[in-house]
């Protein structure tokens, strides 16, 4: 491969003053000649074969060579003959034999073959250097090209000199046609980053909408890096971008805003049920936004996600909103976020809301009914537009979400007590949900307490296989079930926890379960407890066995501290 790299080399340089140039391996073997007079091919094939020769009389023993060197050093040449000269030279690190040749009619000392020989080696070397910066060259190429963001580099005078695919296709531009053209020529504004030629100062993800004009409004997330030369003058700039979707995409994926349950995890005989697992998959087909009702615990979130995995946007997010457990002041800058300078204590940069994070997905609103008014005409404002503008900022912002919103208040009595807007309520309650009561779906009681019992019998040293006692299976379909399905699941998991044998009986289970024996034959539906009553029933009730424990209690009800507190606020308990 060198001696090839010689051959171009040799064919590359200069004329030089002698007629015959010859390089020789250490052992003798002709690498590479040049002639610089056109002779017949005899008579350089005579030439060659005699500098070999006389080259060959000089170092046929190593003693000859020794001795050779010696004369050297006395100002003596290497070959014999006065038109001929050779000596050994190294090109990166291996030995070669340069001979020149006069062809008889001058003669040639030391002087001449060391000019020839400087002149071969600074050639070898910046052929070398150049093929070693082409090398890089295509490394550092190669590798603008594959990564995932929009590269585009913009010499002092504000043109383009390089911009890599992925930045042509997010702009909405060609290569070809765009390299070499001031930037100005492609956008119809003035782009902030040419500040950098004359500022000097760059920035690292910046928020930027701009326009272009065939991929129209863009919102990108963008980092410039000045270049500086040697001597500290600005000579260019490093533009990097990408779009923000694909970062939201990225953020929503690394936080786990996904959708975990399917339609399969719906665990049921009741012939209600399966009818709203029936219209939920036909709801999940369009995008059309989704109000499910029921109490709490009934399983409503776990219908969200379910519908949203059976939906076209099952591989987009899946983002939760508990509408109930966000500060008031600060609904607002999590639902739709805010820039840089908002309010005190906002972050540095901005922050992007949740509407923005599940873009392509599902926007999940628990506890829609617990959203202040002021709030409220916002997201309306939201679901009409599909817009967004963060708090403190003026720029709308496009979303593509599907509205899921959930709640356990009659929205219709909170819209006549003025506490929610007729409007939105229209605009939510496109397709109507009504989750069944556990009470409801007596029939599911022992299922579901068998599938709790599964999950948590696992977490048993032993791994016993669980069963309810008779007097137990009896009180579970009696009893009322105001908390609902997450009120069994944790009097299941409580049972399991001190459970000693692998029969639960009542001695592992609250008084309540069966001091309120309610049968569901025997008791009309019109004769249960409100939601409300029986809920604030639950929550003494709770609170009695936690001994006031707060923490505890939020724990057996299945939530969150701050939503107990604002129960209890609600229903008149000390707080």
């Amino acid at each position: 491969m060198a001696h090839l790299g010689l051959r171009y080399l040799f064919e590359e340089l200069p004329a030089f003053p002698f007629p015959y140039v010859c390089l020789f391996t250490e052992e003798l073997s002709l690498v590479v000649w040049k002639v610089h007079q056109d002779s017949p091919q005899q008579e350089v094939k005579q030439r060659l074969e005699e500098i070999e020769l006389l080259i060959r009389t000089q170092v046929t023993t190593k003693q000859e060579r020794q001795e050779m060197n010696q004369q050297e050093q006395h100002g003596h040449t290497a070959a014999g003959p006065s038109s001929v000269y050779a000596e050994p030279m190294e090109l990166d690190g291996v030995q070669y034999w340069l001979a020149l040749h006069s062809g008889g009619e001058q003669v040639i000392d030391r002087a001449h073959w060391q000019l020839i020989a400087v002149l071969i080696r600074t050639q070898w070397n910046e052929k070398k250097l150049a093929a070693e910066m082409m090398l890089h060259n295509h490394y550092q190429k190669q590798i603008v090209e594959t990564i995932s963001e929009g590269f585009m580099a913009i010499n002092r005078s504000g043109e383009i000199v390089y911009v890599n695919r992925q930045g042509a296709d997010i702009l909405g531009i060609t290569v070809a046609e765009t390299i070499g053209v001031h930037l100005c020529d492609i956008v119809d504004f003035q782009p902030e980053v040419l500040s950098v030629l004359d500022s000097g100062k760059g920035w690292v993800n910046k928020e930027f909408f701009i326009t272009m004009p065939k991929k129209g409004k863009l919102h990108l997330m963008k980092s410039a890096i000045p270049v500086f030369d040697e001597l500290g003058e600005i000579i260019g700039v490093i533009d990097t971008f990408r779009e923000i979707k694909v970062i939201r995409h990225l953020v929503t994926s690394m936080v786990g805003a996904k959708a975990f349950f399917t339609f399969d995890d719906i665990i049921t005989h009741s012939a209600k049920v399966q009818e709203l697992i029936r219209q939920s998959r036909w709801a999940a087909r369009d995008d059309t936004n989704i109000l499910i009702e029921g109490e709490s615990g009934t399983g409503k979130e776990l219908f969200a996600h379910a519908i949203h995995n059976d939906s076209r946007r099952a591989n987009g997010p899946f983002v939760v909103i508990d509408c109930s457990s966000i500060p008031r002041e600060l609904v607002e800058s999590e639902l739709f976020g805010y820039v840089d300078g908002a309010f005190t204590g906002a972050r540095k940069g901005g922050r992007p809301g949740k509407f923005e994070l599940a873009n392509g997905g599902t926007v999940f609103l628990d506890e829609i009914g617990e959203m202040p008014l002021e709030i409220q005409a916002k997201l309306l404002r939201v679901l009409q537009s599909r817009y967004v503008v963060r708090v403190g900022g003026y720029e709308p912002i496009p979303i593509d979400v599907r509205i899921i919103a959930a709640t356990n208040r009659d929205l219709e009595e909170e819209v006549a007590k003025r506490n929610f807007r007729l409007d939105l309520y229209y605009r939510l309650n496109v397709v109507n949900l009504k989750i069944p009561a556990l009470r409801e779906r007596a029939e599911d009681i022992l299922m579901l307490a068998a599938h709790f019992m599964r999950k948590f019998e696992t977490d048993k040293p032993d791994n016993p296989s669980l069963t309810l006692a008779p007097a137990v299976q009896e009180s579970l379909q009696r009893y009322a079930w105001p908390g609902n399905i997450r009120e069994l699941e944790n009097v299941i998991a409580r049972a399991c926890v001190f459970a000693k044998g692998d029969v639960l009986g009542p001695e592992l289970f609250p008084e309540t379960l069966f001091g309120r024996e309610t049968s569901f034959p025997a008791r009309p539906l019109e004769a249960v407890h409100s939601l409300d009553e029986a809920e604030k029933n639950q929550i003494s009730a709770v609170l009695i066995e936690a001994a006031g424990n707060k923490s505890m209690a939020a724990k057996m009800l299945g939530i969150s501290r701050s939503t107990l507190y604002q129960k209890m606020k609600r229903y008149g308990f000390p707080v």
